[in-house]
């Protein structure tokens, strides 16, 4: 069987009940002078305290209290645990007038001691008022320059201001050294800015809100209008060879004394820029040329006023260039027409050669016997019309050589425009002999020459002429016949401006 026992002991046998907890000391004249400043943009600094603590301790900011309306970012406070210190970093102006008093803790090995209000300091209003003169102004939108001026005063005479500033920043607007309020043409239009001063002084920084208020007017505006019927002139469009002028625009709100300018994109080739020019009314001019391209060119102006002021207009019309085509056809019954065809054929050349027929086909025709020397050509005469701007003619044809399914090296010496003549130098060169577009066709067939550029040709000249020519002098050659038919051709035109 087996036996135990059961030990009772009483608990106050085992409980002092004398014992009391550890509350350690408040360190011994650990007390701070109370401080006033100014709101300074430096760092504030407190006396140095007298404590004794024994043993290795640490201090720190335990809680701020802010009082009379004070504002302050609590963690610019700092106390140096070897000193006792205490700073407020306001390099950042970040206190304001007030009454502020903080709290310390003292962490020990054994222990943390919490100071009650350990230190106390007072911010000072900047000593300084200010006031504004006029405090409402009326402002142009291009007007710049001083619209007004600040004045301070100050009871304290250690008070030096250092410079103001518009607080918050407001586009358009400055205070310069003397205290004076600049506008600049910056300033947003059409619109009421109410302005608020900073004054920065040797005692810290001062705002007052809402000291000057400015009504800004609207901004300037131009309108080129149409000759027609004086709606707003949004587009022209004009032949290349064209010279268009605007009429003087309407310009309020500013005056042109200082000149104009034409605005446009960078990417408008050189040539147009070159073209497009203005007066000093305000009056675009553009003078076609030759190398004017295709395109749509937005244009825009730039005005300056008597006071060297220049306002940009972008985007006010566009001009449209654009190249039209007129079209002439010889064909048919035209080859037997004297006026506008004529047929020769140089000394000793022994061949056929005028008006016909190929396979049904009426064109030029030529041809010449076996052993015959071959060395003719036409002259094809245009009138030009009076629509035609002088810039550039496209010209197409058919052309037949070969004899019975048989090819015959027949050479054209060329395709030339200038005045008539048959002097070989006289003439201006379109297509060499050697060009591969004449091609070699063979039986009989009709084949279509590309459409060949003949350009800047004088524009005073009312007639124009291009000459074929067929020589076969310089080979040993059986017969042959060929056929020009069928010439289109296509020339540009001039035409009255379009606005729009």
């Amino acid at each position: 069987m087996l036996s135990g026992f059961i030990y009772l002991s009483s608990c106050e046998d085992a409980i002092d009940l004398s014992y009391e907890p550890y509350r350690p000391e408040t360190p011994a004249k650990f007390t701070y002078n109370a401080k006033d400043f100014y709101p300074q943009k430096i760092v504030l600094v407190s006396d140095t305290p007298v404590f004794d603590i024994a043993g290795v301790y640490s201090l720190s900011i335990d809680s701020v209290h802010i009082y009379d309306d004070g504002v302050c970012a609590p963690g610019n406070f700092e106390v140096d645990s070897e000193t006792g210190v205490i700073t407020y970093n306001n390099s950042n102006g970040s206190i304001n007038p007030g009454r502020y008093a903080l709290d310390l803790s003292i962490k020990t090995v054994n222990s943390v001691v919490k100071l009650d209000t350990v230190y106390e300091l007072t911010i000072f209003d900047v000593p300084v008022a200010i006031s504004v003169d006029p405090a409402e102004v009326n402002a142009g939108a291009l007007q710049q320059g001083v619209i007004s001026s600040i004045s301070h005063t100050s009871e304290n005479p250690d008070m030096v201001v250092e410079s103001y500033a518009i607080n918050p920043p407001v586009m358009g607007y400055s205070v310069n050294a003397n205290g004076e309020v600049v506008k600049s043409t910056a300033a947003m239009p059409n619109r009421t800015d109410t302005l608020s001063i900073m004054v920065n002084t040797n005692l810290g920084s001062k705002s007052f809100e809402d000291m000057l208020i400015v009504h800004v007017g609207p901004p300037p505006t131009i309108l080129y209008k149409k000759a027609a019927d004086g709606d707003t002139l949004k587009n022209v469009i004009i032949s290349p060879a064209s010279t268009y002028s605007t009429q003087i625009p309407e310009l309020t709100g500013m005056n042109s004394d200082g000149g104009w300018t034409v605005l446009l994109a960078d990417t408008v080739p050189q040539v147009v820029k070159d073209a497009i020019s203005i007066d000093a009314d305000g009056v675009i001019t553009f003078t076609g040329g030759v190398d004017i391209p295709d395109g749509k060119y937005v244009v825009g102006v730039k005005v300056t006023n008597s006071s060297d002021v220049s306002y940009e207009f972008l985007d006010l019309f566009s001009i449209t260039v654009i190249t039209k085509w007129g079209n002439m056809m010889f064909s048919g019954d035209d080859f037997s027409d004297g006026a506008k065809i004529n047929y020769y054929r140089e000394s000793n050349a022994k061949s056929g050669f005028g008006a016909g027929a190929v396979g049904g086909v009426k064109g030029a025709k030529g041809y010449h016997g076996t052993g015959q020397v071959f060395n003719a050509g036409i002259i094809l005469t245009l009138k030009m019309p009076a629509d035609w701007d002088g810039r550039k003619m496209f010209l197409s044809f058919k052309e037949r050589n070969g004899w019975n399914g048989s090819q015959d090296v027949v050479y054209s010496e060329t395709v030339r425009t200038v005045d008539y003549t048959y002097d070989k130098t006289s003439w201006n060169m379109v297509m060499e002999n050697s060009d591969p577009d004449w091609p070699s066709s063979g039986g009989g067939s009709l084949i279509s020459v590309k459409d060949q550029p003949v350009e800047n040709v004088d524009i005073n000249r009312s007639t124009v002429y291009f000459r074929w020519h067929y020589d076969n002098t310089g080979s040993a050659l059986t017969k042959s016949v060929w056929l020009i038919a069928d010439i289109d051709f296509r020339y540009t035109v001039d035409f009255t401006s379009v606005e729009e």
